[in-house]
């Protein structure tokens, strides 16, 4: 029956070899025991199944009693015992019970270490499982030590080139940006300047970017190695890629790092488009992630980033709306209404489609269009989309200001159709 469930799993039949196995492991518990190996192979089985069909909650309660049953049976040291505590930690990790996992991944590493060796590829798994569980509770310089002997030592026993590595180099770039993103997040609310007084009063600055510079070059070392052992196209490389863009865009938004990230951000986008195609999901985040760096470096690059997120989520998408706002009013504080005037008809447009005539959003935009004709003299036309000035309802302006109410201009654009503002 086994080997039945076995076809059945080679032919993507999971569910009948789930049910078959757990045949075959209650016969074994009434025939055999509980402890007999025979039965503690079912449960392996069944358990990597669940974890398969990521029925993990299932899969965990069975890896818990598989795991103790091996550690009573063969000692911590036998390798039915290491996958089964290996996968009892992954699973419990996946679940985000991390405390109860670190106990079971520190046994696991010593007890793979005294049986494989330090540089074995099963004991470097055991080593990452532990540095990931420490990572997920916070514990992260001890994540960080774990980490670097992992990928020291796999660079040893594996290569640079090795999938292993390549996780681990991932693994503790990760762990390092984690490190940093508290300490970045407290310059960017205070003083941005770096000078020396400070730098002697409080070097947390300086360590950061040291640790983010090192992630960065870990996850360039990945690119690199990934482009060399498969291809530029190839998923891995994609991925890494992608790391890499996600830790250069940690830095500090200076003139030298905005351009790297965006730089790294358009290779992404070429690589997507060659790879997975120009309507790709992954390829319209990678737009959406470079107009939101446009937005952020404050470009001024407004008609691109428009067409960046109307490619990414269409033109009607909340954000695109947000975008085109933004720069309308940016054209209004800076006294060009008749530059602002295509994109409030845009907007009214859009609105028009997406919600209809009378929601407040387009009766909104409207009136956003009605102040930008009167700020140019042509009160005519704009009295042909609010009526007699002086005039705006007041259930409209209440509901409006009910949905917008941290909006600075709701009141500014009720003023304006209503002509209080010059």
């Amino acid at each position: 029956m086994i080997e039945l469930a076995k076809d059945h799993m080679t032919r993507g039949s999971t569910n009948e070899a789930i049910c078959l196995l757990s045949h075959v492991l209650e016969e074994r518990r009434g025939l055999n025991g509980d402890d007999d190996p025979r039965t503690l192979s079912a449960m392996g089985l069944i358990v990597s199944l669940l974890h398969e069909l990521g029925r993990l909650d299932q899969a965990v309660v069975l890896a818990r009693e598989w795991s103790v049953r091996c550690r009573r049976v063969f000692g911590i040291c036998h390798p039915d015992t290491l996958i089964a505590s290996g996968f009892t930690v992954s699973l419990l990790s996946e679940l985000g019970c991390d405390e109860e996992a670190e106990p079971i991944a520190r046994e696991t590493h010593a007890a793979a270490t005294l049986y494989h060796g330090e540089d074995h590829p099963d004991t470097l798994v055991a080593l990452s499982h532990l540095g990931v569980v420490l990572r997920s509770q916070g514990k992260l310089a001890e994540a960080e030590e774990a980490m670097r002997l992992e990928v020291s030592r796999s660079t040893q026993a594996l290569g640079t080139a090795h999938p292993d590595t390549l996780t681990a180099q991932s693994n503790l770039a990760y762990t390092l940006v984690t490190q940093v993103q508290p300490a970045l997040h407290q310059m960017e609310q205070g003083s941005k300047s770096l000078n020396k007084a400070r730098l002697l009063a409080d070097p947390l600055p300086l360590l950061s970017f040291a640790k983010l510079a090192e992630a960065e070059e870990l996850f360039s070392q990945q690119l690199d190695q990934c482009i060399t052992a498969h291809s530029e196209t190839h998923p891995l490389t994609r991925v890494a890629l992608y790391n890499l863009v996600r830790t250069v865009r940690e830095f500090p938004p200076t003139k030298k790092f905005a351009a790297k990230a965006e730089s790294l951000l358009r290779r992404q986008i070429e690589l997507c488009v060659r790879t997975v195609g120009a309507g790709a999901e992954e390829t319209r985040a990678a737009k959406a992630d470079l107009a939101a760096h446009l937005e952020a470096t404050e470009t001024g690059r407004f008609d691109e980033m428009v067409e960046l997120l109307t490619e990414a989520h269409g033109e009607a998408h909340p954000r695109t709306l947000v975008v085109l706002e933004g720069e309308m009013c940016r054209l209004h504080d800076q006294g060009r209404p008749a530059d602002a005037e295509p994109i409030a008809r845009q907007l009214l447009s859009l609105s028009t489609k997406i919600w209809g005539e009378g929601h407040t959003q387009t009766v909104r935009y409207s009136w956003m269009l009605a102040a930008l004709l009167r700020q140019q003299g042509r009160t005519h036309e704009a009295a042909c989309i609010t009526g007699d000035w002086g005039f705006v309802d007041d259930d409209i302006k209440n509901e409006v200001q009910e949905r917008q109410p941290e909006n600075a201009y709701c009141q500014y654009w009720i003023d304006a159709v209503a002509g209080s503002p010059a």
